[in-house]
């Protein structure tokens, strides 16, 4: 044999132990390795057993489907269990071969590592199996007309790993926020963020589009303020509301998109505009009210706007809006009836003219 680092393994002798059963030499010169058989006094009437331990399974786990259930085959002879160990009983003395296998459920599979091996009984009598977990998840936008995801599509990724997610907003549209069945976001609300994959499971990018309201009408007096405003409701089930808040709008100490509201949730809290023609709000599709609220010139004395349409609904789908409300001079006044039949028409009539 030529000089050198070398490693040796001792074959095994059925009924006999091996010291050392390997090792590793350096050759420079002549050279002895001692090896010693031990004699185990095994007949062929003795019986042993060998027991196989899994880590890395989500044994047990309810929400698992079907149950987790994992199998060794020794030999000729297959085990299963849906524990986290299996045991052959009374082998007798000799050499076996062992091979596991991956196990597959629903939206994930687990690899086993080693996947097979050789063991002399009774020399050895346990073996311990690592499985390592991959989960299937799908990565899309809410809609691709609004914006799309990095990665995107369905990726198999290791349980257990981290996976940075980028939304990528399109054309007059916003990243609103992630959702899903996954857990384990870095950030829910900022389009770059990270998923912990505990398992298989849907993560959607949901985006929004511009919708423009602009007001017609108030005109701005020299050296005073102007205010009008709105309120939404969303009307659809997935609708939902935010708006672009800046030092124009009242309530607010930050720019940026702020949750307004959904349609089992809506908030009746109004946006108001101070010297700013435009609200901009950034919707996903569905149909929203958009309710207008009275204005005002904030001269001395103050003069009071009132919208001419007080009500409007709209609907967005995957396109930027922008309209009008138009206010004229004058202060809103509401009558309320009771006592008519529903739809019953009814009517005021306040100096020659009826409304």
């Amino acid at each position: 044999i030529p000089e050198g680092t070398y490693n040796y393994t001792i074959g095994s002798v059925p009924g006999y132990s091996v010291n050392p059963s390997s090792g590793s030499i350096t050759l420079d010169r002549n050279m002895t390795v001692n090896v010693k058989f031990t004699n185990l006094n095994i007949s062929n009437l003795d019986k042993f057993n060998v027991t196989f331990y899994e880590s890395g399974l989500p044994i047990g786990l309810s929400y698992i489907s079907p149950k987790i259930t994992w199998s060794v085959s020794l030999n000729n002879t297959t085990l299963t269990t849906n524990s986290s160990s299996l045991t052959f009983l009374n082998l007798k003395a000799g050499n076996y071969s062992w091979v596991t296998h991956t196990v597959n459920v629903t939206g994930a599979y687990y690899t086993p590592h080693p996947a097979s091996g050789k063991i002399f009984v009774p020399i050895q009598s346990i073996v311990k199996i690592n499985y390592t977990g991959y989960a299937k998840v799908n990565i899309e936008p809410d809609n691709s007309l609004f914006g799309n995801v990095k990665p995107s599509g369905t990726h198999w990724y290791r349980i257990g790993s981290t996976v940075n997610l980028t939304a990528v907003p399109g054309y007059e549209c916003t990243f609103f926020d992630w959702a899903g069945t996954m857990e384990g976001f870095g950030n829910l609300d900022s389009p770059n963020t990270t998923m912990f994959v505990e398992g298989p499971g849907n993560v959607t990018a949901e985006f929004a589009t511009a919708v423009v309201i602009r007001e017609t009408g108030i005109p701005q007096a020299a050296h005073a303020s102007y205010i009008w405003g709105i309120t939404v409701t969303p009307l659809s089930p997935l609708a939902q509301a935010a708006y672009y808040g800046s030092e124009l709008f009242l309530g607010l100490n930050e720019s940026g998109m702020f949750m307004w509201g959904t349609s089992s949730s809506p908030s009746s809290t109004p946006i108001k505009a101070i010297n700013s023609s435009d609200i901009i709000l950034y919707l996903t599709n569905g149909t929203y009210k958009i309710t207008a609220i009275p204005g005002n010139n904030q001269q001395i004395p103050p003069i009071y706007y009132s919208p001419t349409a007080i009500n409007r609904t709209i609907t967005v789908n995957a396109q930027m809006l922008t309209f009008d409300i138009g206010y004229v001079e004058g202060v809103p006044v509401n009558f309320t009836e009771t006592g008519l039949p529903k739809g019953t028409p009814w009517a005021i009539e306040i100096n020659g003219t009826y409304y």
